[in-house]
């Protein structure tokens, strides 16, 4: 099956999310997926642009339709969540309103009919859960995890038009056809701090506080995440938040994007899946997901551990 992939700047080298690009290309194409890369995109906008020019931004994201659309690409997959809202608001604000669609085609000189529709990775596979069902199904252990979606996945609702807005299920029930064990918990569309991390840092940590916090209280072992700013704040932000929260000592809960348990419930090897280059280890959690036995600390790793 082949599917328009637009992987944004956060998936591509040297980009802060190079593990969600490598294990969304290594998962889908273990599934059966041939993912055609827009040609000569551009950035999206997000997450400052559109906070300056709207219709820069707009223009931006309607030049990547457009080269989705010619290359004949009816459906985008554009697995980070900022790249996905950028370009479904522009899609649904230009096919609402022609004056808006004849003032970006103008900027970004070329053409656009309407024809490619942008979505996340969670609602691909949500589409092809049967698929999901085939060839991953209870392939995982029963560790609990903590699903979080952020504050993007589902918002605006009127735009992205997928799942509850304010209590979505489906990449829930992703993990679960797959042998995982998602938790009922408080915080899974809170916003996580996403752009604050570099400037506002402080900020961050009391929210990803809160959000760690909540996980632990429901019993999770684990998050797993479809957003590469999510999952920086998370992964990076744990001896922080645990600082402001109080807290003793670090959370030490690893963040597994969906493409990575996806790609181990598929049988990929944990090195495909760049799962070895997260800021909280990952050896023990991964080592149970594929059923092997834990490796255990040396006593130097412990104590770096404390």
């Amino acid at each position: 099956m082949e599917i328009g992939y637009f992987p944004g700047c956060a998936l591509k080298a040297h980009a802060t999310g190079l593990e969600y690009g490598i294990s969304t290309e290594a998962a889908l194409g273990a599934l059966g997926f041939t993912l055609k890369e827009v040609p000569d995109w551009n950035c999206c906008g997000a997450s400052a642009g559109h906070m300056t020019n709207t219709a820069l931004t707009r223009a931006l994201n309607v030049r990547n339709l457009a080269l989705a659309e010619a290359a004949g690409m009816s459906e985008l997959l554009a697995p980070c969540p900022l790249c996905a809202k950028e370009l479904a608001l522009a899609h649904h604000e230009v096919k609402e309103h022609p004056d808006l669609l004849a003032a970006s085609q103008e900027v970004a000189e070329m053409v656009y009919r309407c024809g490619s529709r942008p979505l996340t990775l969670i609602e691909l596979l949500w589409n092809h859960r049967q698929l999901v069902r085939e060839r991953a199904a209870a392939k995982l252990p029963d560790v609990k995890v903590a699903c979080y979606y952020g504050c993007l996945h589902t918002r605006p609702p009127e735009v992205m038009n997928f799942d509850d807005t304010e209590q979505p299920t489906t990449m829930d029930e992703l993990c679960r056809i797959m042998g995982l064990v998602p938790v009922e918990w408080t915080h899974k569309t809170e916003c996580c701090g996403a752009g604050f991390t570099m400037s506002r840092p402080t900020v961050v940590a009391r929210l990803t506080g809160r959000i760690l916090a909540a996980a632990r209280r429901a019993g999770a072992e684990a998050f797993v995440v479809a957003c590469p700013m999510c999952h920086a704040n998370l992964d990076m932000r744990q001896g922080e938040a645990a600082a402001d929260a109080g807290l003793g000592e670090d959370f030490h809960m690893p963040v597994l994007y969906l493409a990575q348990v996806l790609g181990l419930a598929l049988g990929l090897k944990p090195e495909a899946l760049s799962l070895g280059t997260h800021f909280v280890d990952t050896t023990d959690l991964v080592a149970r997901l594929r059923g092997e036995q834990p490796v255990a600390a040396t006593p130097v790793e412990a104590s770096e551990r404390k």
